[in-house]
Parts: C-alpha cells; sequence; structure tokens
C-alpha cells in the first residue's frame, strides 16, 4: 500500500503540487488574516485604554443632572469599597470648532468639547499629558490633531459652537426648531496638548484621532443656562491595573441615586 500510494504521487506529481501550494497559500492567507485581525484588536483596545487612563466607569446621559448627585455618590459607602474618585464634567460629542484668519476661516466638526473644574478631568490620565495650564473663563486647550485641522497655535482665538440641550427634539412636533446653537466666541488658545492619554479623549474605539478641546465647566455651565449641572460622572477604581469586576459596578450603580429633577422629571 505505501509503494501503490508513493507510485500515485510521483505519478500525479505536477497535479499534487499544484494542489499542495494551493493549500499552502489558502493557509497563508488565513493565518496572516487573523493575525492582522488579532493586532487591529490588540492596538484597538491599547488605543482605546489609553484614551480612557483610568476611567473604569462612565455615565453619560444626553441630559443635565446636579453636580451634588457626585457628592452624595462618593460619600457612599459602596463607592469607597471599591472606588478611588469621581469626577462631574460636561461632554459633548458633536461641537464645532472655528478660527477666523486674515483670509480665510478653518472649521472643524464632531468636536469632543469637555468641560471639567480645575485638574478634576486630568487626574485620570496614566500618561503624564495635561496642559501647562488649565483653562479660566475665555480660554481653552486644543489637542493636536484639532489644533492641526484649524491651523491654531498659542494665542490664538477660536470659536466654539455646540448643540443647545433640549428636552423635546428638535425634529418633532413640539421641538424648537430655532435657536438651537450655543456659542463661546473668541477663546484663546492658551496650550495645545499631544494626542496621547486624554490628549485623545474618546468614547468609542477608533484608529482615528480625535479632535478634542477643554475648557472650563464653569463658563460651560453658564453659556449653556446650566448652573452646577453635569451630564456626565467619571469614576476610577481603586486598583489602576486591575478594573472593578461586575459586582462592583451593580454596587456602583445601586449607589446612584437620582431625584426626579435628575431624571428630567417635575
Amino acid at each position: 500500500m505505501l509503494r501503490i500510494a508513493l507510485r500515485s504521487l510521483t505519478y500525479y506529481g505536477r497535479m499534487n503540487l499544484a494542489l499542495a501550494l494551493g493549500v499552502a497559500a489558502a493557509t497563508a492567507v488565513l493565518v496572516g488574516a487573523l493575525l492582522v485581525g488579532d493586532s487591529v484588536k490588540g492596538s484597538l483596545r491599547k488605543l482605546t485604554i489609553d484614551r480612557l487612563g483610568r476611567v473604569d466607569e462612565m455615565l453619560v446621559v444626553d441630559r443635565f443632572f446636579r453636580s451634588a448627585l457626585i457628592d452624595q455618590l462618593t460619600a457612599s459607602t459602596e463607592f469607597n469599597e471599591h472606588y478611588d474618585r469621581a469626577a462631574g464634567v460636561v461632554l459633548f460629542t458633536q461641537g464645532t470648532a472655528e478660527r477666523r484668519g486674515d483670509d480665510t476661516t478653518q472649521r472643524a466638526s464632531n468636536v469632543m468639547v469637555v468641560g471639567s473644574e480645575g485638574s478634576s478631568f486630568w487626574d485620570f490620565d496614566t500618561t503624564g499629558t495635561r496642559p501647562k495650564q488649565l483653562p479660566a473663563a475665555g480660554q481653552i486647550v486644543l489637542n493636536r490633531a484639532l489644533a492641526n485641522e484649524l491651523q491654531a497655535r498659542v494665542g490664538d482665538q477660536v470659536t466654539l459652537r455646540l448643540p443647545k440641550p433640549g428636552d423635546v427634539p428638535a425634529d418633532t412636533p413640539l421641538g424648537e426648531k430655532t435657536d438651537r446653537i450655543r456659542s463661546l466666541p473668541r477663546l484663546e488658545v492658551i496650550d495645545i496638548v499631544d494626542d496621547a492619554g486624554l490628549g485623545s479623549f474618546a468614547l468609542r474605539a477608533s484608529q482615528m484621532q480625535p479632535h478634542n478641546a477643554y475648557v472650563a465647566l464653569s463658563q460651560l455651565q453658564e453659556t449653556l443656562g446650566q448652573p452646577d449641572r453635569v451630564n456626565a460622572i467619571l469614576v476610577a477604581g481603586k486598583n489602576e491595573e486591575t478594573p472593578p469586576d461586575a459586582s462592583a459596578s451593580e454596587a456602583l450603580t445601586a449607589a446612584l441615586k437620582p431625584t426626579a429633577g435628575d431624571l428630567g422629571l417635575a
């Protein structure tokens, strides 16, 4: 039987060689695709973790709630057992930035606007990326990608435009059709941070570099008519290497006790 098999392989040598080459090529393609897919998945995971810094839990809603809700959360036993810090911020993912030059106007859309108080937002960073100077009223910090898009430098003036929050969508019969935009005009660029760590903070996993702008929380609240209110909570666990488990997340959710007003109800 062995002799017959060897003679058959020899007799049909060219056909068997072609078949072997075909199998080898198909194997190489499949293995290559698996390697590339695994590499992309690993790269996205690392990129996403770097962009989130120490943020292990996040609450982002389409309405504003009291900043005092965060103080109540951090004072709870459930929070202090598993988590280290929490910060309230205002996040807008669909902002527009504009810089007027002598002859042209540079614009950028889909700008992530982050409004935070002091260094509370940057304390979540793990890469050492943070602005040399934190923005105050009338000031703004850009990440490198947005600065390049706007061709902006430190000292330039940038205008931010944000969608006005509302309880009724604009595309419904009772929704407001006008006065849907709020502007923060002539903000002075005081620093440009690198596209690393929270300098490229994003809510979605993507290889594209996000366009981020960072402003003072108080100015953003005043412009939007939402004093002492935020629309997002960032939470960091106690262990930087190991995120809280599912039971800790459930305990955190149970510790969050919003009022009817926080839920947009009256």
